[in-house]
Formats: C-alpha cells, structure tokens, sequence
C-alpha cells in the first residue's frame, strides 16, 4: 500500500523545513506549500491524507483557504489542522473551527501531541484505502461472477434449442434406419447369389459401403438425440486417451503430449460414446493445424463444490484438457460451434461437436472451450467418476477374462423374428434360412407370444426370438418379452430398434432381454449375437 500524503502550508520555509523534520518518522509523503494558491494546486495532483495549515498568509490566510477547500467536492473531506503562533484567542479558535478545521494547535506546540493526532489521520486514510482496494476486488468478482451466469444462461439456452432438435431427428433416424436395414440385407442376399468376381458383387459392395455412411450418420444423429442412451461400464479412460490419440494422429504431422494423472479415477460411461467424444475434439484441433503441430491432452481428477457455477452436481470428476496451437475460434462463430451442421470447414457434416455436447450432457457432465484468435483453443470435458474403487489391475484381469470368446458354433437353430417391416423380416428370413436356420415371423407381440407357445406345446421351442422394440399401434419387444418371460422363464431374446426414446436398448438386461443390436446391422453381427446368445444359454445349462 502506498504511504499515506500530508500538505502542509506555511509561508516561512523555516517553518516548513521544521514541520517537515516532525512528520518524517510517520512514513509519511509530506508535501510542501509556500501559499493558499499553491496549496489548491496540489490538491489537484494528489489525496491528502491531512492538511496542516498556517493560519497568518499573505494574499491569502489560513481561514479562507479552508473554505475554498471545504467548498470543493474533491477536497471537502480532507481533514485541517491549523497550527499557528499568533491567533490563540478564543474567537480565533472558534473561527478556526467554523472554516472546517478539525484541530486547532498554537505555536510553540509539543511535537508529540502533533504527532498522535496526525498518526490518527493517517491510520483512518490507510483503512480507507484498504476498503477501496476490497470494494474494488468485489465489484470485479461480481463482473466475472455475472459474466459466468450469462454463459452459463446461454449453454442452458443452447442444450434446449439441440433437444428439440434431437426429438425431430430421431423421429426420421427411426424410419430411415429401418430402410437401410432392408437395402444393407438385400444386397447381401443378392451378392450371395452371384459371381463374387463379377462387376454385380463390387457394385453391391458400394451399396452396401454407402449403407455404412448413411448408417454412421444417422448414428451420429441418433446421439444427439433424445434416444441413444449410453451403455455404461466401469473403466480407465486413461487407456481411452491414448487409444484414441493413437488412432486418429495416425499419419498426421502433429504431435500430441500427454499429461495424465497417475491416480486417475474410473469413470462410469459408455466406452464407445466416450471414445467419439475424444476423437471429434482431436481431430479438431488437428485439422486446425494444417501444417501440424503441439496437442496437449491433460486428465486430472477434480472436485466440484456446489458452490462452483459449473452446471454440475457437486461431486468427483475426471477433467480432461484437450489444448491445440491452431489459429483459435473466430468470436463470431464461438456461440455456434456446438450447433447442428455449423462447419468453418468445406468437407464433413458439421456433427462432431454437437455430438459431443450431447454425448458428455447425456453423461451428466460438461464441456467448456477457451479461445483466443491466433492463441490456440482448449476443450475442458468433465466426467463423473465412478464411486467403484477398483483397482486398475483388477480391471484388466477383469477385461482379459470377459474378452474369451466361446467358439461353440449354433446351426440349425428355431428362431422367431418379430417386426412390423415386412420387408425387413423377409429379407432377414431369408438370409437365416440361407445359413440353417429355421425361421418365423410375425409383426407384432400377440402373433409372436402365440407362435412362442405354439413352439413350446410342440416341444420344438424356439432358440432365440428377435424383438423390434417400437411396434406402432401393436404390442412392441417391453411388453412382448414381459409375456414371453411368464411363459418360458429361459426366453433367449435378442431386442433390436432403429431408434428409441427408452433407455431399453442400453439396459436390455433390465428389461429380460441377453443382447441388443441396433438398425441397420451387418448380417454377420447378428449371426455372431445369435450363437452367442444360445452358447450362453448352453452353458447355464
């Protein structure tokens, strides 16, 4: 803090130089006048802690440089003492007074009743300038503390406008999934029944390449939608980190560093969503270096206290930095870069960041971005931990043991698919009939419950059952596989859908189903879920 100011005016130099020498061991500024004019000047130069004033001046005495003072705003509150050797009278004392003073001395005064009442002055002025400097630091906390409201007033703004987007895109996501289903089975049909060499099967091998993209997008779609709920597992996303870092600087000319917790703690998520999430925010700080460069990624754990503005519950969080030397996030586009189809750049669809805004929301956490033009742009995600304390290395014996796949092959299998696609069940039929299998179908709850007890009555019951998960107007695979269960308590059920808004096909077996596939699905995926469904069953048995 800077040493408090004191003006003090006298006409005799003697006599300021002696003043001056009294004042020294305060520590504090003493400044000199020689006049009632130059003492206004300094005023405006300078905060006074205190003035000392003589009161016989000439062209301008004591008393009427006081007024002059008391009568100016900025200088009205500063206190005067006046010290003089001539006027001791008590009218002069009480003039004195009235003109503002707040003491009056006579010479030849005791330097140290000078001293303590000066000390006072300076002692209040140094109080005062500590209150100025806090209400100074809270008047700048409230600044950021509201700047943080408003952004976090327009997120909330933001999250709403991508739901009520998300409601309309998964409608049509259902619909279209179920149409490439057909096409992407169809053409495997016929590629089975053609030259493998000829033009026919690579022209297929495009169609079936194009129902792949079409399928990814839409699955891009589906996660920003109010569907798609993420299947969580207890994991390291340490592992996941370098993974993905692996997998899409590939080939690249950038570089990435990491700087990973060692005690990092497990989060609970879905691996998958987690992983799309990591790859979309490096592959935009990679591509905002064309010519390379540095990536930071850091992963710490952290917690958050309810009284963090954050819109999060308060609680641990794994918080991963993802930091970039691009030429930063243009200001004009920053409120934009999380929306539906917003792309700076000329290819893609302009998805990732939406996705992950939706994917991270979906897992009760957040994402936040620091941009400077030219400076570079970080990502912070924050992801709840797991209140699982399993260790690392439990978790990858754990992993190395559920990764030991059966090789029991299932042929000639009973099976029963129930969709309200015809087109979808023919075309599946088929292809499972192709492979030895025996099929039914129907299109909806009441038909399959009637065939499933047709099966168990004829003592030919049925191995797996495939159940579309959303039958308009009909019973749908929820209420089915609660009949079934009543039936055959050992029901293999396999749930399918191209989109939902219950979290059925995340928590299948919740619902009584052993898997869930979604549409559209390659034909050996769902062979390979079939035989894994009736070789578990085999060995529960």
């Amino acid at each position: 803090m800077e040493p408090s100011k004191i003006l003090i005016v006298d006409d005799k130099p003697e006599n300021l130089l002696a003043l001056a020498d009294t004042l020294e061991e305060l520590g504090a500024d003493v400044l000199k006048a020689a006049s009632g004019n130059d003492a206004i000047k300094a005023t405006l130069n300078h905060d006074f802690a205190l003035m000392i004033l003589d009161v016989l001046m000439p062209e301008m005495d004591g008393y009427e440089l006081a007024k002059i003072l008391r009568a100016r705003e900025e200088t009205k509150r500063i206190p005067i003492i006046f010290l003089t050797a001539i006027y001791s009278d008590k009218e002069h004392v009480f003039k004195g007074y009235q003109s503002g003073a707040v003491d009056y001395l006579v010479k030849p005064y005791d330097p140290q009743i000078l001293l303590n009442k000066t000390r006072v002055f300076i002692q209040l002025d140094q109080q005062k300038s500590e209150l100025k400097g806090l209400n100074r630091s809270l008047e700048q906390r409230v600044e950021e503390r509201t700047a943080e409201l408003v952004k976090a007033n327009e997120e909330l703004v933001k999250m709403q406008k991508l739901e009520s987007l998300g409601l309309l895109a998964g409608g049509i996501a259902h619909d279209f999934n179920n149409i490439l289903a057909g096409i992407m089975n169809n053409a495997y049909l016929v590629k089975g029944s053609i030259d493998k060499n000829s033009k026919a099967c690579s022209y297929l091998e495009r169609v079936e390449e194009g129902v792949r993209t079409g399928a990814n997008l839409i699955r891009q779609i589906l996660t920003f939608s109010k569907g798609g709920e993420p299947v969580k597992r207890v994991f390291f996303v340490s592992d996941l980190i370098t993974d993905s870092v692996n997998l899409v600087l590939s080939g690249s000319k950038s570089n990435c560093e990491l700087n990973i917790s060692e005690d990092l703690w497990l989060i609970d998520a879905d691996r998958g969503q987690i992983n799309q999430v990591l790859s979309n925010i490096i592959i935009n700080a990679n591509q905002s270096m064309p010519d390379g460069g540095n990536i930071h990624i850091r992963a710490v754990n952290i917690n958050i206290d309810a009284d963090d503005l954050l819109p999060l519950i308060a609680g641990r969080f794994v918080k991963i930095s993802i930091i970039d030397q691009g030429d930063g996030i243009r200001e004009e586009d920053l409120n934009q870069i999380f929306d539906p189809y917003f792309t700076t750049r000329g290819t893609g669809y302009g998805l990732g960041l939406s996705i992950t805004l939706s994917i991270v929301k979906k897992h009760d956490g957040h994402i936040s971005v620091e941009t400077k033009p030219g400076d570079g742009t970080t990502f912070h995600l924050y992801l709840p931990a797991s209140s699982e304390k399993t260790t690392k290395h439990d978790t990858l014996n754990k992993s190395e043991t559920d990764g030991v796949k059966e090789t029991v092959q299932v042929a000639g299998s009973k099976l029963l698919i129930m969709d309200d696609d015809a087109f979808f069940c023919k075309a599946y039929a088929q292809v499972l009939n192709d492979q030895g299998h025996e099929v039914d179908v129907s299109s909806n709850g009441h038909d399959a419950i009637d065939l499933y007890k047709k099966s168990i009555d004829s003592c030919k019951p049925y191995s797996t059952v495939l159940l579309d998960l959303t039958i308009p107007g009909g019973m749908g695979g929820v209420e089915t596989i609660r009949k079934l269960l009543e039936i055959d308590p050992d029901v293999s059920a396999i749930v399918c859908s191209g989109y939902s808004e219950d979290p059925v096909m995340a928590n299948f077996k919740e619902y009584g189903f052993k898997c869930a596939i979604a549409k559209p699905f390659e034909i050996d995926d769902l062979i390979e879920m079939i035989q894994a469904v009736a070789t578990n069953r085999t060995l529960n048995n």
